[in-house]
């Protein structure tokens, strides 16, 4: 029997009352993980139905929160901008290693 679940509306109700988990989406994911599992389950019950794909994957949910955010400029977290930057940088250092490379 499988849990239907959106990880979406699930993103969202964890951004809702847990603004730093914009931020940090091990605390995210744990979070829904929690919502998730049952009163009273125990962790092999919980694994057994992770494992059986009653629950979304970690990936899951971490792309679905890069996707909102990018969509929705007002969830972001504070990092988001600097994250972005970031990556600006890392990708014009491999371009630049790559030209010194194959000049």
């Amino acid at each position: 029997m499988s849990q239907q679940f959106n990880v979406e509306d699930l993103i969202r109700v964890q951004f809702s009352r847990y603004p730093h988990t914009k931020d940090n989406d091990r605390e995210l994911i744990a979070r829904i993980y929690w919502a998730l599992s049952k009163k009273g389950q125990t962790l092999n019950e919980f694994l057994r139905g992770y494992a059986e794909g009653r629950y979304p994957t970690a990936e899951a949910i971490r792309r679905t929160r890069a996707r909102i955010q990018k969509k929705y400029p007002e969830l972001r977290g504070k990092n988001y901008e600097n994250r972005a930057n970031n990556q600006k940088v890392v990708v014009q250092n491999l371009k630049d290693d790559k030209n010194q490379i194959y000049g």
